[in-house]
């Protein structure tokens, strides 16, 4: 799947998300697999933030170390990882 067509469904997500969080909420918190890392701090982060207000605080990682953290509770709002 390209990337800009997994960046709009990612956008479709966060935008659910955060209409379902308090507007007090700081922060949106993402788990992204490293290959997304450019397309994602480079184009759609800041043009999100900037039309939303919300901030969003992305940890970027190989999508086989996120797994574990994913499975032991590591607190997010979003994952965006590639398939197996």
């Amino acid at each position: 799947m390209p990337v800009r067509k997994i960046l709009f469904a990612v956008t479709a997500f966060v935008l659910a998300v955060a209409g379902t969080v308090v507007s007090d909420a700081a922060e949106i918190k993402v788990l992204a697999a490293a290959p997304f890392k450019a397309a994602l701090t480079e184009e759609f982060l800041p043009k999100f933030e900037r039309e939303t207000g919300f901030k969003v605080a992305v940890k970027f990682d190989l999508a086989a170390s996120l797994k574990p953290q994913i499975e032991a509770g590591e607190p997010f709002d979003v994952a965006i990882l590639t398939p197996a």
